[in-house]
């Protein structure tokens, strides 16, 4: 016993597709809005949900902590010399 799958059905049958199998004309979705958002117009974003602007590679960071510990060890090396020269 076969059993013969059912043929494809034509394309050009259709009401809705051209000879070839496309669309004619424009496409209805299912339902009303196909968006998750309200139709009301357009809502202003929260500081919490603004893109933040892309970051540049700036070396202002690592020239800045550079510069706190050169003063840092010129600070010690002056209070050294004030500590020896005051013993000394």
């Amino acid at each position: 016993m076969t059993h013969a799958r059912p043929s494809d059905p034509d394309p050009a049958g259709s009401p809705d597709l051209d000879g070839g199998g496309s669309p004619i004309g424009p496409q209805t979705p299912d339902s009303d809005s196909t968006s998750m958002q309200s139709d009301s117009g357009p809502r202003t974003l929260s500081p919490t949900e603004r893109q933040s602007p892309t970051r540049k590679n700036s070396s202002v960071g690592p020239v800045v902590w550079i510069v706190v510990i050169a003063v840092v060890v010129l600070l010690l090396v002056a209070g050294l010399v004030g500590y020896l020269v005051e013993i000394g």
